[in-house]
């Protein structure tokens, strides 16, 4: 655990004794690495849970640990420039040390950047990407790559280095080859990646690229996903993002060969779920079959949640569910003021203010007094309430549905990302702070503020 004495923290086991002296001005929560940052005045480090210092507190610009590959970057100012250096944690050895280079790496590659000039927010180029194993031994290089994202048969790599700049993207494979250029937008998932690109014509074309190459393409602004019924959602027109609605938009339906089976004609869709999607059409939304046919039911005014099989439905009474035939699948009305949707879950409040949790047939899994409800965290599964000003996590599954999993007794909760596996940052009732497992119990040692 962290301790505190006149005003510094070191590091005690669990029976007491001092790993660490109480010489430094913070230590970071440990999470799920063996190593975290320690700080002295301006300056930080890196500290092993054993209290051995792999690095010592000389990086003005701080200590970035690669958790996966017992690796560590630390940064310095130097002429206005960050200049970086890659450690060996185990050993504290510097690998890497040379200017104008910045180190990153993933659970598969690590990356050496050499950049014109990097400030610690933006890199200037001109870039050389070299990708390398977690030995450290390249693979390949690329010239004018800024960035490099990995899938399971090669990489989306990026010419500028920040996202926010305006840069293109190219997909290669895992020898460095050249498979599509000018890529503007994408989307990496199990069937590989969706794109849309401008064609050398001056067209925008969408479509998929997987291990055997483009699986198809079309004309397109923008692609979705294949959907349950192995559709694609695709917009054809000047542009669009997924919140569009505009009058003159064209939406429709391709299969996994680019082929049109339900013709872009309709301002909006959705994604096909239990055999039927949402669509709008002269300013109207309703449901269609997989021929494009309507099917019968009312038409609604405002835009429902698209990808559940249960359909909140706003209605001159209030909220209100139906199934994805178009039927009322209950009388009770809900909340208009919120809705919330959690996987495959519906959150609504009910017309008492109670937080309700909704199944994929309509039934309310869960309904109780809630203060705050978090929803992107944990997978799905349970949900982060605040209850008695207070947060814990409460399953959503049956047969547990209702039981806390971690009880409420934090003040404070917050993940870094959605992955499940990733730790949650807590703050305790106590003022204690921690980054917690999925049993609410600290990865390592948490810290705590001593009198």
């Amino acid at each position: 655990a962290v301790f505190a004495e006149n005003g510094k923290v070191g590091l005690v086991d669990s029976n007491g004794n001092v790993l660490l002296p109480a010489e430094y001005d913070d230590i970071s929560p440990f999470s799920a690495s063996e190593w975290t940052v320690l700080t002295r005045g301006n300056l930080c480090g890196a500290v092993c849970k054993d209290g051995q210092v792999a690095v010592e507190c000389a990086w003005d610009e701080g200590v970035y640990i690669i958790s996966q590959t017992g690796l560590a970057v630390a940064s310095r100012m130097n002429d206005n420039q960050i200049s970086e250096t890659l450690i060996d944690l185990n050993t504290g050895d510097v690998l890497r040390n040379e200017p104008q280079h910045v180190y990153w790496a993933d659970d598969r590659y690590f990356y050496d950047l050499l950049v014109g000039f990097y400030d610690g927010w933006e890199a200037w180029g001109p870039y050389q990407l070299v990708i390398c194993d977690l030995s450290l031994n390249p693979l390949f290089t690329l010239d004018g790559i800024g960035d490099a994202e990995p899938f399971g048969w090669g990489f989306v790599t990026y010419s500028e280095h920040c996202p926010w700049n305006q840069g293109s993207h190219a997909i290669i494979d895992l020898e460095g080859r050249m498979l599509l250029d000018d890529i503007k937008k994408y989307e990496i998932t199990a069937d590989g990646v969706y794109y849309v690109r401008r064609g050398t014509d001056g067209l925008a074309y969408c479509g998929l690229v997987n291990a055997e190459g483009v699986a198809f393409e079309t004309e397109g602004t923008q692609i979705w996903a294949k959907d349950d019924a192995g559709l694609c959602r695709v917009y054809k027109g000047a542009s669009a993002s997924s919140w569009s609605q505009h009058e003159n938009s064209c939406y429709g339906y391709v299969d996994g060969t680019g082929a049109w089976v339900i013709e872009p004609k309709y301002q909006d869709t959705g994604p096909f779920v239990c055999g039927t999607a949402v669509v709008r059409e002269d300013g109207l939304y309703h449901l269609i079959d997989l021929t494009g046919n309507r099917i019968g039911g009312p038409e609604w005014s405002k835009k429902p949640c698209m990808t559940l099989p249960v359909l909140p439905v706003d209605t001159e009474e209030g909220l209100r569910l139906f199934d994805r035939r178009g039927s009322a699948l209950s009388d009770e009305v809900f909340d208009l003021s919120f809705q919330d949707v959690y996987g495959d879950v519906l959150l609504l409040r009910d017309m008492a203010g109670r937080l309700c949790a909704i199944g994929t047939d309509g039934t309310v899994l869960l309904r109780m007094d809630a203060e705050d409800q978090k929803t992107d965290m944990c997978d799905g599964s349970a949900l982060w309430i605040k209850t008695g000003g207070l947060w814990g996590l409460m399953e959503l599954r049956e047969p547990l549905t209702g039981q806390w999993r971690i009880s409420p007794r934090f003040t404070y909760v917050f993940q870094y990302s959605a992955d499940p596996e990733e730790p949650v940052y807590a703050t305790f009732e106590d003022g204690g702070e921690a980054e917690i497992d999925a049993k609410g119990n600290p990865y390592g040692p948490p810290i705590y503020t001593v009198d």
